[in-house]
């Protein structure tokens, strides 16, 4: 008997399927229309509960807005005293 993969053996049964893990299969959803069309709809992620921000990390959030605020106030800063030179 020839061994082949899962992956092989449900494909040739006719199943249509995406591979989220190499480990994990799972079926995709879909429908036959009236002239043999597939009509394939996505997997649907799972749902989760974002976690608001700890004090840290709302503290990282304030300096990187204040270093790309210098940043770019410098870069404004250096393009109209090229312009107002020239």
């Amino acid at each position: 008997m020839k061994s082949t993969s899962p992956l092989r053996q449900l494909n040739q049964s006719g199943s249509r399927l995406a591979a989220i893990n190499k480990k994990e299969l799972i079926k995709m959803p879909y429908t036959k229309e009236e002239g043999g069309r597939l009509n394939n709809f996505a997997i649907e992620p799972e749902v989760y509960v974002a976690e608001p921000p700890t004090a840290t990390e709302k503290r990282n959030y304030v300096i990187w807005g204040a270093l790309a605020l210098t940043l770019v106030s410098g870069i404004v800063f250096v393009a109209f005293s090229v312009t107002a030179s020239v």
